[in-house]
């Protein structure tokens, strides 16, 4: 299930806080918005281990804001 962005807009709460749970289990990567499964999909071959970036990708003027962010070593 590949993200198609006007379905996953649906999810967001403009002007509220949002949850995302992104789980990557090897080169299998889920995301749910709002506890709804927006991705399911096999990450691109690359490497397993690395930096975890946080970005927001717009065209507009928006800030951006993250609190209780959790990384567990599945």
């Amino acid at each position: 299930m590949k993200p198609d962005p006007a379905e996953v807009q649906k999810y967001f709460k403009p002007g509220q806080w949002n949850e995302m749970t992104i789980t990557a289990r090897g080169r299998h990567l889920t995301v749910f918005v709002n506890g709804y499964k927006t991705a399911d999909l096999p990450d691109d071959p690359g490497r397993l281990e690395g930096p975890i970036g946080l970005q927001l990708h717009g065209g507009m003027d928006m800030n951006v804001r993250f609190k209780n962010l959790k990384i567990k070593i599945l």
